[in-house]
């Protein structure tokens, strides 16, 4: 991709994100839940924010072939998501 990011690093920066937080509380949930609950626990926050962020990229792509304006560099993506999808009412 010629500019910004690829849906591969859009991945990984959203579950370091939203994973970060919960990353900091998993030795107690480990304790708490056991082994097999504390891996069922991490398998779980793994797999949401990767799907999380495949709704982002995949809402993304649409927008860039539905409007011509998001095909060179957009500065802030996630309001302009937010405005084509509930109106001119959320910016």
């Amino acid at each position: 991709m010629e500019n910004g990011y690829s849906w591969w690093i859009a991945v990984i920066f959203t579950f370091g994100e939203t994973a970060g937080s919960g990353l900091v509380a998993l030795p107690n949930a480990m304790l708490s839940l056991g082994l097999v609950g504390g891996i069922i626990t991490l398998i779980i926050m793994c797999l949401i924010p990767f799907y999380t962020a495949t709704l982002l990229g995949n809402n993304w792509i649409i927008m860039k072939t539905r409007w011509s304006e998001y095909t060179e560099h957009c500065r802030n993506p996630y309001p302009e998501m937010a405005q084509k999808a509930m109106g001119d009412w959320v910016g």
